[in-house]
């Protein structure tokens, strides 16, 4: 039974074809409208090489964080520098036409309104490509990756509502947990000192910020009675000043330990 359909002469024709299309997709060989229209094959290639500028440009402005547009996109490029600037997009455009890019040049001088590839549209379609392009490669490389993390920036939408606080809502809904291996703080005191010795860079890079952090661990922890220390001022007579009732109070109960019998009278 198989024979017979092998030999069917519909049979063969469908393997034909479908080997045909096999080649036409692996680039193999030339559709038969391109084939039989050698014109429309031209045509074709004329204008995918019309978009090698377009797209490089707005590469361009994409890495380098350009804005792309202006506020007059529907009218023709011109060789000339306009009264009033046109956009990022259609300078830089105009720049590589006049340094010597005859090919751009010639299809902002002669194409027509829909050849032209610059409108807001053809832009957007672009943006759109590379975007859905480099989020392709941050999922390949995280797949790949053992380990990768994710920062989030809080805003608010237009109701005033915390976005990244309406997420966490939702993430403990769904019993997922934050978790984090390790916490330290970003490190200050040493950062690739000079040093000539390892006694030297031992002195600079561990000792040195060692004592720094201990002084202002003293600092610290001192600060808060500053105040009290020098309210002694008020009870020593070589140190006394003009002060009101209360500070006087508040450093002899302090001090009220260490005055003799005839200093404490007052109370």
């Amino acid at each position: 039974m198989f024979r017979k359909h092998e030999n069917c002469t519909y049979h063969k024709k469908s393997v034909l074809i479908a080997e045909n299309i096999k080649s036409i997709v692996a680039k193999k060989s030339e559709s038969v409208i391109n084939q039989v229209n050698a014109q429309r094959r031209l045509d074709i290639e004329k204008n995918r090489k019309r978009l090698i500028p377009i797209i490089q440009t707005i590469r361009f402005c994409g890495r380098q964080q350009i804005a792309v547009r202006g506020h007059r996109e529907g009218e023709r490029i011109g060789l000339e520098e306009p009264e009033k600037n046109d956009g990022n997009f259609r300078s830089l455009l105009r720049y590589r036409a006049n340094s010597g890019d005859n090919d751009l040049k010639d299809q902002l001088m002669n194409s027509g309104g829909k050849s032209m590839y610059t409108s807001y549209f053809i832009q957007n379609e672009l943006i759109n490509t590379f975007g859905h392009l480099i989020q392709s490669q941050i999922v390949t490389n995280v797949r790949k990756s053992i380990f990768y993390s994710v920062l989030a920036d809080e805003t608010t939408d237009i109701i005033q509502i915390e976005q990244f606080s309406l997420l966490k809502e939702i993430a403990a809904k769904l019993d997922i947990k934050e978790e984090i291996p390790r916490v330290r703080r970003l490190q200050t005191a040493r950062n690739n000192v000079p040093y000539s010795t390892e006694e030297e860079y031992y002195r600079r890079g561990v000792y040195v910020p060692y004592l720094d952090d201990f002084c202002n661990s003293l600092k610290e922890r001192f600060e808060s009675h500053k105040e009290t220390v020098a309210s002694l001022q008020h009870i020593l007579p070589e140190f006394c000043t003009k002060t009101d009732f209360y500070s006087l109070e508040a450093a002899l109960n302090f001090y009220k330990e260490d005055l003799s019998h005839k200093e404490q009278e007052w109370r």
